[in-house]
Protein backbone atom coordinates (compact mmCIF):
# COMPACT_ATOMS: atom_id res chain seq x y z
CA UNK A 1 0.00 0.00 0.00
CA UNK A 2 2.95 2.50 1.16
CA UNK A 3 4.70 1.70 -2.83
CA UNK A 4 1.33 2.34 -4.23
CA UNK A 5 0.43 5.57 -2.69
CA UNK A 6 4.50 6.63 -3.25
CA UNK A 7 3.70 6.20 -6.53
CA UNK A 8 0.54 7.62 -7.03
CA UNK A 9 0.63 10.57 -4.40
CA UNK A 10 4.06 10.77 -3.14
CA UNK A 11 3.21 14.23 -1.27
CA UNK A 12 1.26 11.25 0.71
CA UNK A 13 3.70 9.42 1.89
CA UNK A 14 4.94 10.88 5.17
CA UNK A 15 0.88 11.05 6.37
CA UNK A 16 0.30 7.25 5.12
CA UNK A 17 4.09 6.16 6.43
CA UNK A 18 3.44 7.56 10.22
CA UNK A 19 -0.41 6.12 9.95
CA UNK A 20 0.51 2.99 9.30
CA UNK A 21 3.08 2.89 11.83
CA UNK A 22 0.64 3.64 14.34
CA UNK A 23 -1.66 1.08 13.29
CA UNK A 24 1.77 -1.35 13.90
CA UNK A 25 2.14 -0.55 17.06
CA UNK A 26 -1.45 -1.10 17.77
CA UNK A 27 -1.10 -4.53 16.22
CA UNK A 28 1.76 -5.69 18.37
CA UNK A 29 -1.14 -5.48 21.58
CA UNK A 30 -2.72 -8.41 19.50
CA UNK A 31 0.16 -10.34 17.69
CA UNK A 32 1.26 -13.45 19.16
CA UNK A 33 4.73 -14.75 18.78
CA UNK A 34 5.18 -17.07 15.71
CA UNK A 35 5.43 -20.48 17.41
CA UNK A 36 8.65 -21.73 17.86
CA UNK A 37 10.43 -18.13 17.03
CA UNK A 38 11.78 -17.71 20.51
CA UNK A 39 13.33 -21.03 20.56
CA UNK A 40 14.59 -20.64 16.53
CA UNK A 41 16.32 -17.46 18.43
CA UNK A 42 17.64 -19.13 21.80
CA UNK A 43 19.25 -21.63 19.33
CA UNK A 44 20.77 -18.54 17.76
CA UNK A 45 22.42 -17.30 20.62
CA UNK A 46 23.32 -20.34 21.70
CA UNK A 47 25.23 -21.29 19.05
CA UNK A 48 26.95 -17.73 18.97
CA UNK A 49 25.46 -16.20 16.57
CA UNK A 50 23.78 -13.09 16.34
CA UNK A 51 20.30 -12.17 14.43
CA UNK A 52 19.38 -9.00 13.39
CA UNK A 53 15.28 -8.40 12.63
CA UNK A 54 14.81 -7.10 9.31
CA UNK A 55 10.94 -5.99 8.36
CA UNK A 56 9.05 -3.71 5.83
CA UNK A 57 7.36 -3.01 9.33
CA UNK A 58 8.34 0.25 11.23
CA UNK A 59 11.44 -0.02 13.47
CA UNK A 60 9.55 1.20 16.80
CA UNK A 61 6.58 -1.44 16.01
CA UNK A 62 9.48 -4.41 15.44
CA UNK A 63 10.97 -3.19 19.11
CA UNK A 64 7.87 -2.68 20.79
CA UNK A 65 6.64 -6.54 19.52
CA UNK A 66 10.61 -7.29 20.99
CA UNK A 67 10.18 -6.27 23.88
CA UNK A 68 6.41 -7.05 24.91
CA UNK A 69 7.22 -10.63 23.99
CA UNK A 70 10.38 -10.64 26.02
CA UNK A 71 12.60 -11.45 22.65
CA UNK A 72 14.60 -8.21 22.41
CA UNK A 73 17.28 -9.48 24.48
CA UNK A 74 17.79 -12.27 21.26
CA UNK A 75 17.73 -9.84 18.67
CA UNK A 76 21.35 -7.95 18.36
CA UNK A 77 18.61 -4.66 16.18
CA UNK A 78 16.36 -3.93 14.15
CA UNK A 79 15.90 -2.53 10.79
CA UNK A 80 12.29 -1.57 9.91
CA UNK A 81 11.57 0.87 7.47
CA UNK A 82 13.21 3.91 6.39
CA UNK A 83 9.89 6.40 7.72
CA UNK A 84 8.64 8.38 4.77
CA UNK A 85 11.05 5.87 2.17
CA UNK A 86 8.74 3.20 0.53
CA UNK A 87 11.69 2.10 -1.66
CA UNK A 88 13.64 1.13 1.46
CA UNK A 89 11.50 -1.94 1.74
CA UNK A 90 12.10 -5.32 0.39
CA UNK A 91 12.84 -6.16 -2.24
CA UNK A 92 14.81 -3.64 -1.71
CA UNK A 93 18.19 -5.01 -0.39
CA UNK A 94 18.70 -1.80 1.22
CA UNK A 95 17.80 -2.99 4.93
CA UNK A 96 19.58 -6.22 4.60
CA UNK A 97 22.77 -4.24 3.70
CA UNK A 98 22.11 -2.02 6.61
CA UNK A 99 22.22 -4.98 9.19
CA UNK A 100 24.76 -6.70 7.48
CA UNK A 101 27.05 -3.52 8.06
CA UNK A 102 26.02 -3.10 11.91
CA UNK A 103 27.04 -6.93 12.43
CA UNK A 104 30.17 -6.40 10.51
CA UNK A 105 29.09 -9.53 8.27
CA UNK A 106 30.01 -10.06 4.71
CA UNK A 107 26.49 -11.70 2.76
CA UNK A 108 28.15 -14.93 2.55
CA UNK A 109 28.33 -15.20 6.02
CA UNK A 110 24.19 -14.55 6.65
CA UNK A 111 21.34 -16.06 5.65
CA UNK A 112 17.64 -14.29 5.92
CA UNK A 113 14.34 -16.04 6.62
CA UNK A 114 11.49 -14.57 5.17
CA UNK A 115 7.70 -16.01 4.05
CA UNK A 116 7.51 -14.03 1.40
CA UNK A 117 8.31 -14.01 -2.29
CA UNK A 118 9.97 -10.38 -2.01
CA UNK A 119 12.49 -11.46 1.00
CA UNK A 120 13.72 -14.18 -1.25
CA UNK A 121 14.63 -11.33 -4.09
CA UNK A 122 15.93 -9.21 -1.22
CA UNK A 123 18.23 -11.58 0.14
CA UNK A 124 19.52 -12.63 -3.18
CA UNK A 125 19.71 -8.51 -4.03
CA UNK A 126 22.25 -8.18 -1.14
CA UNK A 127 23.99 -11.34 -2.05
CA UNK A 128 23.04 -13.67 0.78
CA UNK A 129 21.06 -17.09 0.81
CA UNK A 130 17.24 -17.51 1.82
CA UNK A 131 15.40 -19.58 3.86
CA UNK A 132 11.50 -19.46 3.17
CA UNK A 133 8.93 -19.93 6.25
CA UNK A 134 6.12 -21.08 4.42
CA UNK A 135 3.66 -19.93 7.45
CA UNK A 136 0.52 -20.75 5.02
CA UNK A 137 -0.38 -23.13 2.61
CA UNK A 138 0.37 -22.79 -0.93
CA UNK A 139 3.79 -20.52 0.14
CA UNK A 140 6.61 -23.34 0.09
CA UNK A 141 5.89 -23.64 -3.87
CA UNK A 142 6.24 -20.01 -4.55
CA UNK A 143 9.33 -19.25 -1.95
CA UNK A 144 10.74 -22.42 -3.62
CA UNK A 145 10.45 -20.95 -7.19
CA UNK A 146 12.14 -17.61 -5.61
CA UNK A 147 15.04 -19.43 -4.83
CA UNK A 148 15.07 -20.07 -1.40
CA UNK A 149 18.00 -22.46 -0.65
CA UNK A 150 15.62 -24.34 1.79
CA UNK A 151 12.03 -24.16 2.99
CA UNK A 152 10.14 -24.81 6.30
CA UNK A 153 6.74 -24.84 7.57
CA UNK A 154 7.36 -24.38 11.13
CA UNK A 155 9.93 -22.52 13.14
CA UNK A 156 10.52 -25.19 15.49
CA UNK A 157 12.64 -27.15 12.76
CA UNK A 158 14.81 -24.24 12.54
CA UNK A 159 15.47 -24.86 15.93
CA UNK A 160 15.98 -28.07 16.15
CA UNK A 161 18.35 -27.54 12.87
CA UNK A 162 20.33 -24.95 14.52
CA UNK A 163 20.41 -27.38 17.87
CA UNK A 164 21.72 -30.34 15.93
CA UNK A 165 24.29 -28.17 14.34
CA UNK A 166 25.90 -27.32 17.38
CA UNK A 167 25.96 -31.29 18.06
Amino acid sequence: MLRRIADEREDLVPLADETLARLEMEAVDRAQPTPGARAFLEECQASGRSVWMVSNNATVAIERYLAAHGLDRLVAGQFGRVSGHPESMKPSPQLLSAAMAAAAAKPGDCVFVGDAVRDVEAAHAAGMEAIGYANKPGKGAALTKAGAVAVVTSMDSLARAMANGRT
